[in-house]
Formats: C-alpha cells, sequence, structure tokens
C-alpha cells in the first residue's frame, strides 16, 4: 500500500542536545501513544543524532524503553530532553527514543499527541485558510 503523508500533520521540531540545536520536521502521530516515565515519547531517526553515537558518555546516558510496534516488542534506547519546541511554541520535557523513521515523506521524527494538542487545530485552520 502507499502510505499518504498528510501535511497538516506535519510540525517543526527543535530542541537542544548536549549544546547543539536539532531540527527537523515532526509528523503528528494521533496513534503514538508512548510513555516513559510519565512523559510523552517521540520517535527519532537515529541519522538526526548519529554524531552523539561517537561520544562514550552520551551512550552511557540512554535508558532502554520497550516499545511495541506492529512488528512486535523490542528494546529501543532513548534520551530526555528537558524543553522541545513545535513551531517555536515551548512544549516541556519528552522521551526521544532511537529508530529508523522513513524520511521519505519529509520528516524524522514521529511526535507525541502530547506536545502537539492545541496546537493541531490551528495548524489545521492555518492549512485550510491557504487552500481557499
Amino acid at each position: 500500500y502507499n502510505r499518504k503523508t498528510v501535511v497538516k500533520n506535519l510540525f517543526d521540531v527543535e530542541f537542544s542536545l548536549r549544546d547543539n540545536k536539532i531540527t527537523s520536521k515532526g509528523f503528528y502521530d494521533t496513534g503514538n501513544l508512548l510513555y516513559h516515565d510519565g512523559l510523552p515519547v517521540c520517535i527519532i531517526d537515529q541519522s538526526l543524532i548519529e554524531d552523539f553515537y561517537k561520544e562514550i558518555n552520551f551512550l552511557k546516558n540512554l535508558e532502554k524503553i520497550e516499545v511495541s510496534t506492529i512488528n512486535g516488542k523490542k528494546q529501543k534506547s532513548c534520551f530526555l530532553v528537558e524543553k522541545t519546541l513545535i513551531n517555536g511554541k515551548s512544549k516541556g520535557k519528552a522521551y526521544f527514543c532511537i529508530s529508523k523513521v522513513n524520511d521519505l515523506s519529509g520528516y524524522r521524527i514521529i511526535l507525541h499527541p502530547d506536545l502537539v494538542e492545541g496546537d493541531c487545530e490551528g495548524n489545521i485552520e492555518e492549512n485550510n485558510r491557504i487552500a481557499t
């Protein structure tokens, strides 16, 4: 089947990781119900943070969480981000779980609904305004 990307569900994502700014497009996935220690979990493509894999201290600080997908359960490495910006708005703490995200549709982060809710309606209204 063909996967369809809904443009209105794409958001600009920015956060700092060890004093380096990471920016990418994120896809608002209403089905992402992952939580770790009570915080939302986003999925990030490992290519966005490959440079950090060279630092032994970074690797030592990664936590492991169990992620269930249609392919089964797997242990994945994750890290805590103190402040995530979605379309320039501060959204607070979230975990980012490292995996492979197919970026053929223009995004490399799968966002948790807790980070997007409230902004999604405005984004849809803006896209509808532009379309008319």
